[in-house]
């Protein structure tokens, strides 16, 4: 018999190498300051833009944040000298492009790495 719930269920806890067995386009899963987050269905909905997800696929990304803001790091492009993301791995879902694009939405109400649901 299962105890009862009662409001008090505790979250569920994953090892690093249980994060690190989705890694796959159709199953894909990143940490980001110790949340385990399914990003399968941003994969499918954005590839060009998921190019650090893909190669980060089952690990821990939270190098790629700041951990006092919770964004994506940043850095002042020594060209522009404007405040730009810091983005070695490749482009990020939700994160604007240094320039201008029309191919990328940027109406989003809530980054995934900040979203709860």
């Amino acid at each position: 018999m299962a105890p009862p719930d009662n409001g008090t269920t505790r979250p569920k806890y994953f090892t690093l190498d249980e994060v690190a067995t989705h890694n796959w386009e159709t199953d894909l899963w990143v940490v980001v300051f110790d949340r385990v987050l399914d990003v399968t269905s941003l994969l499918a909905a954005d590839p060009t833009n998921s190019v650090a997800l893909i190669n980060h696929a089952g690990r821990d990304i939270s190098h790629m944040f700041d951990p006092d803001t919770g964004d994506v790091k940043t850095r002042v492009d020594p060209q522009s000298n404007r405040i730009t993301p810091f983005l070695p791995h490749g482009p990020l879902p939700h994160v604007p492009p240094v320039e201008p694009r029309s191919d990328v939405a940027l109406d989003i109400k809530t980054a995934w790495w900040k979203d709860d649901t």
